[in-house]
């Protein structure tokens, strides 16, 4: 079993994209450096950085919105797991859809099914699960 676990990694990390190489990260991705604390024994030290852009750019209320998203865990693509989901934290509720987010390459996602219902300052929650655990990265966006 192990042995299958490490051809696919290998097989993984021989298919990164041009864009999940993290120092070329796209000029008009958002970058955020990690925000938060990790959980369940993820390393305060590890460099986490999550790159996305919006598609739209412009986030309109109530349009449907997708992301693509590049993660580095310092020069290296990350090959952990990603979630995203959204909300509002000064009204205590979320989205009412539920993104779904899929692996590209090694460190690249997309995720879709984003709808903001109102105007007002979201939260992005990037949960980053590895090995070592969980962390959680976040970013603002005032619509």
């Amino acid at each position: 079993m192990n042995l299958l676990k490490a051809l696919i990694l290998v097989l993984v990390t021989a298919s990164v994209s041009a864009y999940a190489n993290c120092p070329d990260v796209p000029k008009d991705f958002i970058s955020e450096d990690p925000v938060g604390v990790p959980e369940e024994g993820a390393s305060e030290d590890e460099n986490v950085v999550v790159h996305y852009r919006t598609d739209p750019v412009q986030i309109a209320v109530g349009e449907l919105f997708v992301m693509n998203l590049l993660v580095c865990a310092g020069d290296e693509p990350w090959s952990g797991t990603l979630g995203v989901d959204a909300s509002m934290p000064a009204h205590g509720h979320g989205m009412n859809y539920e993104p779904k987010v899929s692996a590209n390459n090694a460190g690249h996602f997309f995720a879709q099914g984003f709808l903001f219902h109102m105007p007002g300052r979201w939260r992005f929650e990037f949960s980053l699960g590895s090995e070592a655990g969980t962390r959680h990265v976040y970013s603002f966006v005032d619509i």
